[in-house]
């Protein structure tokens, strides 16, 4: 009896819509310029909760490699990733804050 086997059924898997069910939520100081810096952040989703000041703030997700994505209060990007690099020119008093959107 056939059936669709493993494989397949990861293949199917991935593509199924999966509801986050955990978070992280981080406050980074801006105070420091970052290139292309590691902030250790894993997750299905990245959403700007609040960019202060007039700092510009860029990531990459997964690679250094990646295009720069400029970042604005308010977006989200739905995307699965195992790292962000972060961009960005010091500014005093200016702070990031994301909320992580995970799949445990």
């Amino acid at each position: 009896m056939g059936g669709i086997g493993i494989k397949n059924l990861e293949e199917i898997l991935e593509t199924v819509s999966v509801f986050e069910n955990d978070y992280d939520y981080v406050e980074i100081d801006l105070g420091v310029v970052r290139a292309d810096t590691g902030i250790g952040l894993s997750g299905t989703s990245l959403t700007v909760k609040d960019l202060t000041g007039g700092a510009s703030v860029s990531v990459k997700f997964n690679a250094v490699a990646k295009p720069l994505v400029p970042l604005a209060k308010g977006e989200v990007y739905a995307l699965r990733f195992g790292e962000v690099y972060l961009t960005n020119a010091a500014q005093a008093g200016a702070t990031l804050k994301l909320f992580i959107g995970k799949v445990s």
